[in-house]
């Protein structure tokens, strides 16, 4: 499920894979994972196992195994948990580049309380990202220009040191403006954006 959600191209189809998936290692942590063995000695992945219930066969046993799906299932857990919790409470300034796993609309909407009206599909994308790249070669007559809708979702931790944060786009052209969580906090018209398009506090 996990690499089904990084290969599916909406932004529905991965979260609801992604959740299965989130839903399915836990199950697995939780039913098969066995951190008690009563044998003085283990080593590697704990499976519990349950041979035979009937004939009370390897009820309350457990081996190590290095079962390559189950495994698989952790490190992409982890590796996703990483991935969603980038930000640190530190100190001393960080940079983070977020390019990968934006979702786009390609939708005319002008108001953002409107979005969740749209008919439309949001298509997974990574920046630099232009909805023009066919638009000169395609047999489509006319070449777009309209208001379209870029969404990423990035989880800020409590924080002790009262960080300001800078969100800095490069190369949006010729309008935009920014929104952190419904609010605007941000916005530029004209040609190639200057730096500190977006600030805030947490």
């Amino acid at each position: 499920m996990f690499l089904i959600a990084e290969l599916t191209s909406s932004k529905s189809d991965q979260l609801k894979y992604l959740g299965f998936a989130k839903q399915i290692t836990e199950s697995l942590k939780k039913n098969y994972l066995f951190t008690k063995s009563k044998r003085s000695i283990e080593e590697g992945i704990l499976i519990h196992t349950v041979y035979n219930y009937a004939k009370g066969f390897g009820v309350d046993e457990s081996y190590p195994a290095g079962d390559f799906y189950f495994i698989e299932c952790l490190k992409k857990e982890f590796d996703q948990d990483e991935k969603e919790n980038f930000i640190k409470d530190k100190s001393e300034r960080e940079s983070y580049l977020i390019n990968d796993n934006w979702f786009y609309l390609e939708d005319g909407i002008q108001d953002i309380q409107d979005l969740y009206q749209s008919p439309k599909e949001w298509e997974k994308v990574n920046l630099p990202h232009t909805w023009n790249k066919n638009d000169a070669l395609d047999q489509i007559p006319g070449y777009r220009r309209n208001i379209s809708w870029y969404e990423k979702e990035i989880f800020i931790p409590p924080t002790k040191n009262g960080q300001v944060y800078q969100l800095h786009f490069d190369g949006v052209n010729n309008q935009s403006e920014v929104f952190v969580n419904g609010v605007k906090a941000g916005g530029h018209i004209g040609g190639p954006i200057p730096p500190g398009l977006a600030e805030f506090r947490t």
